[in-house]
């Protein structure tokens, strides 16, 4: 198991190109049936907890992207068929992580495993509120979800911030939330240059 959980949300898992030792393949394996694509995310996200997992920062392969993959969807890609078969790969990982663990005599509350399956568990909700956008309340859930799960790594002053955009989501909700953000820019921007004040210092601060 990870020694740490902020390792566990920093690992973006291993995918195409990926190498592993016999012995934790033979851990992993079979496949769960349920997955057609994305099987190397399935094995990759369950060697963690086995194995140490080594990177190289030379490239060795070359992800095309053409607008037929099976997985990868752009921000702008607005295909059903494609964003269904994302959601349904993520909660078959979710499915057959959850499963090994269990089988294997893993604590699913270790908040390690927590975590590793939190990742897949958030990204696809997001992509199922595209399909269908959430209300209020259940919006705020999932970014107090979201927001937990990458705690770890934020500083107070972040996870401030994030908390107040989640009661913010109670008001403004799912498809207008962008207007925290922007609002919360504008507020600081006009606090650091533009308000008379800053101006007055910024100019005695030039003479």
């Amino acid at each position: 198991v990870p020694s740490s959980i902020k390792q566990v949300i920093l690992y973006d898992g291993v995918m195409t190109t990926s190498s592993f030792r016999r012995t934790v393949l033979e851990r992993l394996l079979p496949i769960p049936e349920g997955l057609r694509i994305q099987a190397d995310a399935y094995i990759g996200n369950l060697a963690i907890f086995l194995a140490p997992v080594i990177a190289i920062e030379r490239p060795l392969g070359i992800y095309r992207l053409h607008g037929k993959n099976l997985y990868f969807k752009a921000a702008t890609d607005a295909e059903t068929k494609r964003l269904l078969r994302r959601i349904e790969t993520r909660r078959e990982i979710v499915k057959g992580m959850t499963s090994w663990f269990e089988s294997h005599e893993h604590d699913i509350r270790q908040p390690e495993i927590q975590a590793a399956l939190l990742r897949w568990i958030i990204l696809s909700e997001r992509d199922e509120f595209e399909l269908s956008p959430p209300g209020r309340i259940k919006f705020f859930r999932y970014l107090v979800k979201s927001y937990r799960y990458t705690g770890p790594l934020m500083t107070w002053k972040i996870r401030a911030v994030n908390y107040f955009n989640a009661i913010g989501a109670l008001i403004v909700g799912y498809e207008k939330f962008h207007i925290l953000d922007e609002s919360r820019e504008k507020a600081s921007r006009w606090l650091r240059h533009d308000n008379p004040l800053s101006s007055y210092f910024r100019r005695k601060s030039l003479r």
